[in-house]
């Protein structure tokens, strides 16, 4: 499966079956690396329904629910093929953060009502933690096939096609430094991305293990980063256990 983080959301992605921000009134604070020049014209919009309400067109799933607008993916679609692992580790930055605010604004403004909570996620979320310098950030939204709600307008915004594949799609810049994971609500990996998060904020041991991980795989050259992120897969996987061991009781786990 492609890259997201490339660090984090990479390693989540292969790990976990597949990386807040108060001011989003509408956030519920819910909780891989994939771009260039699909033709979106053929795959988004031209089987929108022209009806003004096309909600009440829809069936209902047995809890009562609005069902998919339409069944999902059933492969993977890598848009430019598989990638080199070539940007190298640095020192935690800040500006990461201003950089999550900034796109933040950016899909809110594109999507509108279509954002149910958009997160800061992957390796650049951390402080204190060295990163690629890529900001991660997931969009979480009501119905995945519902691209027209979403994809074709962060497409719009300037985004590019990178990743669809079921229950994800991922945009991001032509610059390749933000990414955008869209996750339907209820998703598995969205709580995995924030337990991972919260976990290296929070925990200096299982930061500094991460960190050391990463710096000894970048050693070695990968010619897909897919590869370098089953490489630290057992690893994620510990330090998601240990997080997922000392939430209290009461919690569901993700």
């Amino acid at each position: 499966m492609p890259d997201p983080d490339p660090d984090l959301d990479l390693d989540l992605d292969r790990d976990l079956g597949r990386d807040r921000d108060p001011d989003l009134g509408r956030d519920r604070d819910l909780g891989r690396d994939r771009d260039p020049d699909p033709d979106l014209d053929r795959d988004l919009g031209r089987d929108r329904d022209p009806d003004p309400d096309p909600a009440r067109d829809l069936d209902l799933d047995p809890a009562g629910r609005p069902a998919r607008r339409r069944p999902d993916v059933t492969g993977l679609e890598l848009v430019g093929g598989a990638e080199a692992l070539e940007v190298p580790l640095r020192e935690h930055d800040p500006a990461w953060a201003d950089a999550f605010r900034e796109h933040r604004r950016r899909i809110l403004a594109a999507v509108g009502d279509a954002a149910l909570a958009v997160e800061h996620i992957g390796s650049t979320s951390v402080p204190g933690l060295a990163a690629k310098p890529v900001v991660d950030l997931v969009l979480v939204v009501p119905d995945i096939t519902a691209e027209e709600d979403h994809v074709a307008p962060l497409v719009a915004a300037g985004y590019v096609l990178r990743v669809r594949e079921p229950g994800h799609r991922l945009v991001r810049t032509p610059a390749r430094d933000v990414h955008v994971h869209v996750y339907e609500e209820g998703a598995d990996a969205i709580g995995a991305y924030l337990l991972l998060r919260d976990r290296l904020r929070s925990d200096a041991a299982d930061r500094d293990l991460y960190a050391r991980t990463k710096r000894a795989l970048m050693t070695r050259r990968w010619d897909d980063v897919n590869d370098y992120a089953e490489a630290k897969s057992e690893v994620i996987g510990g330090i998601l256990a240990r997080a997922r061991a000392s939430r209290p009781a009461s919690r569901t786990a993700p």
